[in-house]
């Protein structure tokens, strides 16, 4: 007799519910976390509701929250070209609720090692602030942000009601490319095919990048090609798992996907890994049974690269652009094959030469310009299409400490350097005079570009203009604090290990968390209208002659002595009448510091260890 149980899986903001045979797996021994029943939290015990990702609030947290790290990642600035940017993370707390969690460029060193994938931790002392608008790994309006306050807590023996997977999926025939990526792709398949890593320097550029692109099929038979990049492509290994002459199943839920068109395949719809990416060999989800159940008995032969291809070593290294000054390259002469491009140099964008025709609609499967027609509307002179989107065309004069010249970019490099998509700045209906702020902003600002010259730009050198190629390096959209020393102390850096909760081994027993005490974070007009009220009784420039002596008002110095010689001449009160009066001054100062001050106790929260 077969043994059915139905199960429930939390999902990022839907519950995943199925009845599944508890061998679904076709022999695999692995039990998803959600085959487990989920007991109640029991309420009766909890002296202090317990926060979940789903109950916070933007500003600041002090209390605790118990999550798992389910995903974690290194961002590089220049799509990998550039020094580390922040370290993601997507987190997941017992009642399957996922937030992002960054980790700024300035608190890597001291942060980023208290967190490890698959753990859960008690954190403390966070910002929540609006998420991105673009690029979520998560579908969330709100972020975690870690601070140089926050502290970690490593638990052990966690509830299991935490799941080990967030995830989102697409399904394949859904998938669509498009230019500005709100949220980032989950999909899931069977494995049907990879190719072998390769390694290369991408044109214009110096650094090399490595990349594997492998093939998955859903029960539809759609068919989609993912293409992973760096430590993705080099450790994606089936070798432990998978038996070539028995053809077993490996199903792949891969998350943090951009949509892109393959150009190579006739513009076939594909995916591409963001720095967010993930993969996982049969995931242990309820996702996943379909497949388990329809090869059950059927061998999937996967086609895999040669082992010689696979051997090869990754022996690409990184080069180096011949590096010029402005003045530099004005003097290359175009004919010389010798000195033939592209040339690494470094520039300050001192204006914007094309302040009104900055942008073209273009069409979208070709990228060429689209005229516009009498009606309106545009189409393509090429292909005819009528599918347009605009695009950047962007020139400029750049300067060095040895010359000035002028510059362009097309669309792909102009959004690097602005780091804003064209569509996100332009609306063709309404067109506004003048350049928006995203573009202003990048004057003053110093690129390290590759460039070369062009044909139409060989014929003069008063027509001379170079094209930006790629950018090599670009200043952060986050300047660097300026912080002003005020004192010589400076704080100690901890190296010591995560510290280490004790949980109780049973499920039904209870995970102590010693936490302050909780309380929903005011809005700011809340808070400006609770200090006004109390100004009189705590400001200390009550005073008429505090702002005075502070900063030298030399304006009214005189009507201040004169104030001061009418208090000289008036009568000194008695010293009954001055004892009375303190006693009356000690008083009202003892009702405003018991109006003011608050408990220090430390309340006890209890959460469930499900």
């Amino acid at each position: 007799m077969v043994r059915r149980t139905t199960f429930i899986i939390y999902g990022i903001s839907n519950w995943y519910a199925c009845s599944a045979n508890t061998g679904c797996f076709g022999g695999y021994t692995r039990l998803c976390c959600c085959h487990s029943e989920v007991p109640p939290i029991n309420t009766t015990s909890i002296m202090q509701e317990p926060v979940f990702l789903d109950k916070l609030e933007k500003g600041r947290h002090s209390h605790g929250i118990v999550v798992r790290v389910v995903r974690k990642w290194i961002h590089y600035e220049n799509n990998g070209q550039g020094p580390p940017q922040y370290i993601g993370m997507v987190v997941a707390d017992a009642k399957g609720n996922a937030i992002y969690a960054e980790i700024s460029d300035d608190l890597i060193d001291g942060k980023a090692y208290l967190f490890n994938v698959g753990k859960v931790y008690i954190v403390k002392k966070f910002v929540v602030q609006n998420a991105k608008k673009s690029y979520r790994p998560v579908d969330k309006n709100l972020m975690i942000d870690i601070t140089d306050y926050t502290t970690v807590e490593l638990v052990r023996n966690p509830p299991h009601s935490i799941p080990e997977y967030v995830y989102r999926i697409t399904p394949l025939r859904a998938v669509r490319p498009a230019r500005v990526v709100f949220n980032l792709t989950d999909v899931l398949g069977y494995l049907i095919r990879y190719e072998a890593a390769h390694t290369f320097v991408p044109k214009n550029m110096e650094k090399a990048k490595t990349l594997r692109e492998i093939y998955i099929k859903d029960l539809s038979e759609n068919t989609m090609k993912i293409t992973l990049w760096g430590e993705h492509a080099t450790n994606f290994s089936i070798d432990s798992i998978y038996d070539a002459a028995a053809g077993n199943l490996i199903v792949c839920l891969v998350v943090g996907c951009i949509p892109r068109e393959d150009f190579k395949n006739n513009d076939q719809t594909c995916l591409t890994g963001s720095s967010a990416c993930t993969y996982y060999f049969n995931p242990t989800i309820p996702d996943a049974c379909a497949y388990h159940s329809r090869f059950k008995d059927t061998p999937v032969y996967i086609e895999q690269p040669a082992p010689e291809e696979e051997a090869l070593p990754l022996s690409v290294q990184d080069i180096q652009l011949p590096e010029r000054t402005i003045a530099d390259l004005n003097h290359i002469d175009p004919f010389d094959d010798m000195e033939r491009g592209p040339y690494k140099v470094a520039v300050t964008i001192v204006s914007i030469t094309n302040t009104t025709n900055w942008w073209y609609m273009s069409c979208k499967p070709c990228k060429k310009r689209a005229d516009q027609q009498l009606d309106g509307t545009y189409r393509c002179p090429k292909c005819g299409g009528t599918t347009t989107v605009p695009r950047y065309l962007l020139s400029f004069i750049a300067k060095d400490n040895t010359d000035e010249a002028r510059f362009f970019a097309y669309d792909d490099e102009a959004t690097k350097i602005i780091q804003k998509e064209c569509q996100a700045l332009v609306n063709p209906l309404h067109i506004k005079e003048g350049l928006p702020q995203a573009m202003n902003n990048i004057l003053n600002k110093t690129y390290v570009l590759s460039v070369d010259l062009t044909d139409e730009s060989c014929k003069s050198m008063k027509k001379r203009q170079y094209q930006v190629k790629a950018v090599l390096d670009r200043p952060p959209k986050r300047p660097p604090l300026q912080v002003m020393a005020t004192s010589q102390y400076h704080p100690p850096h901890t190296t010591s290990p995560t510290p280490i909760v004790e949980s109780p081994e049973h499920s039904a027993d209870l995970l102590l968390i010693e936490a302050a005490e909780q309380s929903t974070p005011a809005h700011d007009s809340e808070l400006e209208h609770e200090a006004s009220k109390h100004d009189v009784d705590r400001s200390p420039t009550t005073r008429p002659g505090a702002r005075k002596k502070l900063f030298g008002d030399t304006d009214s110095a005189e009507a201040t002595d004169t104030q001061q010689d009418q208090r000289a001449k008036q009568p000194r009160p008695s010293s009954s009448e001055s004892k009375s009066k303190k006693q009356k001054k000690n008083q009202q100062t003892m009702q405003r510091t018991t109006r003011w001050s608050k408990p220090t106790s430390t309340s006890m929260c209890y959460l469930s260890c499900l």
